[in-house]
């Protein structure tokens, strides 16, 4: 898997890019839950390059909404949905 961030006007940006395992699924996780949340507007999370994703991979997506959500800040997939589709069905 390769990880890129980016962040701009308080938006986080999370680029994933191949086979989404249950190893990066905890970099990632890492990664959400060291964030301030005072200054973050919003975190996307963009699987549109991913090639495959693990169950534990797809828990720590739902883990890291719920994280963001108890703390007030949204979180957003992005991909087509027949691509996220096709991505779930495989788990």
């Amino acid at each position: 898997m390769k990880l890129q961030t980016s962040c701009s006007d308080s938006i986080w940006q999370f680029y994933i890019e191949g086979e989404f395992l249950g190893l990066d699924a905890v970099l990632l996780t890492n990664k959400i839950e060291a964030l301030d949340v005072v200054s973050c507007g919003k975190v996307v999370v963009d699987i549109s390059q991913v090639t495959f994703i693990e169950s534990t991979a797809l828990g720590s997506l739902i883990y890291c909404h719920k994280h963001l959500e108890k703390r007030g800040v949204p979180f957003q997939l992005a991909d087509t949905r027949e691509h996220a589709l096709d991505l779930f069905r495989k788990c």
